[in-house]
This record gives structure tokens, sequence and C-alpha cells, in this order.
């Protein structure tokens, strides 16, 4: 539909929705309202079942900061109530002073600062992250992207320092980098200081490691290796030149020997041999 087209009537559009969306929606509203709605899940607090939130308003005690990325996964509760979820690209957050360039963002966070029940704020990055692959690769100047890049175009120059852009090393020193940043750039607000300071609330860094797969010819079996989730822990006393923190281990899931890609449904399919 351009628009100097007149626009579509409702039963033209919830047809043309059917018809671009399939069932997805509908099936997951469906199923969302039954759980929470009608019979409630099983393991909800009486307080997050819709309801409830309904006629008391929300309570939520956490506020996830994550990317943007089709591929990521949240391992915060979900259930209705419990969590402010803010994705931007690649996880990032500016600093306050730089608010008017992200005013989405830096609301969305003070709508959730705005509720005494909040008690953590976890920004979760994660690997392979397309916004960080742009970062390296470059992207025209004329992008909105590339103003958002800007503001840490530094965290690129310190990653690169004495490392390739497409090599490891420097992908990880950047997520390094990045993390630490948005930290810094979230600890920042005065509220969020305040509120550190005397203990009431927390922020936390994690990084989602997405594994890896590998087909190993000789027993023609497949390995996922190892998806984990880290936590990240800042250096306050890194001198000039070295990593600002570092990802230790915090939860790893063992190697599966017994997953194909072929399994996946949406994984191309090997052509039938002539």
């Amino acid at each position: 539909m351009t628009i100097n087209q007149a626009p579509l009537g409702a039963d033209e559009t919830r047809a043309r929705a059917k018809d671009v969306l399939g069932d997805v929606f509908i099936n997951r509203f469906y199923a969302v309202v039954d759980e929470h709605y009608v019979h409630r899940h099983p393991h909800a607090d009486t307080h997050n079942c819709l309801p409830s939130l309904v006629a008391h308003g929300q309570q939520p005690e956490y506020c996830l900061i994550g990317c943007s990325d089709s591929r990521t996964l949240s391992f915060m509760p979900d259930q209705p109530g419990q969590v402010f979820c803010i994705r931007t690209a690649g996880g990032l957050v500016v600093n306050p002073q730089n608010a008017h360039q992200d005013l989405s963002v830096w609301s969305s966070i003070e709508v959730a600062l705005s509720f005494p029940s909040l008690k953590s704020i976890v920004v979760q990055h994660h690997g392979l992250c397309g916004f960080q692959r742009l970062m390296m690769q470059g992207v025209p100047r004329d992008t909105i992207m590339h103003s958002m890049m800007e503001l840490f175009a530094e965290n690129k120059a310190q990653a690169c320092k004495n490392h390739e852009p497409s090599s490891r090393d420097a992908k990880e020193r950047l997520a390094i980098y990045l993390m630490n940043d948005t930290i810094k750039n979230i600890a920042a607000h005065p509220v969020i200081k305040e509120r550190i300071k005397a203990g009431t609330l927390d922020l936390f860094g994690m990084m989602l490691n997405m594994g890896e797969h590998e087909h190993r010819p000789d027993s023609g079996s497949s390995v996922f290796r190892k998806p984990s989730l880290e936590l990240f822990l800042t250096n306050p006393k890194a001198k000039q030149g070295e990593l600002p923190g570092a990802f230790v281990p915090y939860a790893a899931m063992p190697e599966r020997t017994d997953l194909h890609l072929e399994h996946c449904p949406h994984f191309p399919k090997a052509p039938s041999p002539a």
C-alpha cells in the first residue's frame, strides 16, 4: 500500500495482517492470555497474573537492557509484571549527557526507575552481535547507525589497537569495551548512581555466548559447543591500554553431539542428488 492509496477498511486490514503474519501472532495471543489470564501459569506469583496487574498495577523488580538481534534469548523472569524490557542496537546505552541522541531509551529507563520495586538493571549482550560486526566493517556516514557508532568510536579504536578488525581478538576486545562503556553510561545517571551507592539497586552486565557448531566428518556427528552465560566484572584499577574488565563464567551447557543443523526447521535443505 502506498501513501497515496485510500486506507484499508477494518476487514481488509485484518485479512491483510493474517495474510502477511500468518497465524503465529494470533495463536501466540491466545496461548499467552490462556496461560496468564484464564488458567494462570502454575509458577506465577498471584500478583503477576493479568487480573491482578490490571486491578492493582505493576511492581516490576528487573529492567533488562538487551540487543534487538532476533537470535538473542532472555534469561530473566518472564511472567507479566516482572521485567521492563528495553531492546537497542547492540544493547548499547549512551551517556546521560548525550540522552538527547537517545531519548526513547533513556525515557524507558527512567520509567523503570520510577517504580520503587525495581531492584536490578541487567545489561545483556551476546556473541555474534550484528551491530558489533557492522561497527567493525563500517557503515555509510549518512545513516543513523553511523551517528550511534560515532558515540562509541573510541571503543573500536581501543579494540583494534595492535589487532586486525576482523580478528577474533579485536572482536572479543570490542565486546568488553562496549559492555564497560554501557555499564558506565547507565551508572552515570544521577538517580541510578545514588541508588547503587545506597544499596537499593544492582547493575549487572551479562554476555550470552550463543555457542559454535562443528561438523565432524570422521564420525558424521555434529557438536554444538557450549552455549554459556558470562558475568561482566569491571576492573576499576585498569591502567592505560589495559582492558577495563572481563567476562567470567556464570553458567554453561554441556557439549552436545546429537544435534544436527538439519534438524532445525529453517535450515536450508541439501539439494537432492541428480
